[in-house]
């Protein structure tokens, strides 16, 4: 029997038959961490198959999504277009398109497009009508006063989008005429009626006229 250490604790090894106690018990401690260790290590490996298993399947999903867009007939259209002026005109190809270099020629360039009246006695007497109606969303009034020159005045101040102009070609040969400002589909002109006398009516704009080819409710647009 032994007494090692200080004061504060008491140890003893071998007792008197000489055995190692702390061998023992170390021993005993160690055989008792070998499940725990074989759990840590199977653990492990479960989270080590669980990586490979979600690594699988996220090709798995690259793998159907590729699958997928061969569905697609585009996929298996080998062709190709651009435009040099996209801003212009924009180009598209089919599987049966011929390669190629094509031109695109404009043959006829888009004209400002414009509204008519029917003939008027002249551009100076007074209509003795009292209206609204509207051209491309802006009102404009007109008084018992207003002549034909006048309210082609009010048109151009309402700035509308459209230059109105008198054609006088003499006593009951005057025309009111609306030219849109911008060419193509964009400067389409609108003329409609809006309360009080019908004053587009009256001119002829929307019924009568032979330039009007898309009459528009209690109105007309230029073709």
């Amino acid at each position: 029997m032994s007494l090692n250490g200080n004061l504060s604790g008491i140890s003893f090894s071998g007792l008197s038959s000489g055995i190692d106690t702390d061998s023992i018990i170390s021993r005993l401690i160690q055989l008792e961490q070998i499940p725990i260790s074989r759990l840590q290590q199977r653990q492990q490996q479960i989270q080590q198959q669980q990586q490979v298993y979600a690594q699988f399947r996220s090709n798995l999903q690259a793998f159907s999504a590729a699958a997928g867009a061969l569905n697609s007939s585009a996929v298996f259209n080998p062709l190709t277009t651009t435009s040099s002026k996209p801003e212009v005109a924009t180009v598209s190809a089919t599987s049966d398109a011929l390669v190629g270099t094509y031109n695109l020629a404009v043959s006829k360039l888009a004209q400002a497009q414009k509204v008519a009246s029917l003939a008027q006695t002249d551009s100076t007497t007074a209509l003795g009508k009292e209206g609204q109606f509207v051209v491309n969303g802006k009102a404009i009034q007109v008084q018992t006063t207003d002549t034909l020159r006048s309210i082609a005045q009010k048109i151009n101040d309402a700035n509308t989008g459209v230059t109105a102009s008198i054609i006088d070609g003499g006593s009951g040969s005057t025309y009111l005429t609306l030219a849109s400002n911008a060419t193509g589909i964009k400067g389409k002109i609108q003329v409609t009626d809006f309360g009080g006398d019908s004053i587009v009516g009256l001119l002829g704009i929307t019924s009568g006229a032979p330039s009007i080819r898309e009459p528009i409710a209690n109105g007309a647009a230029s073709l």
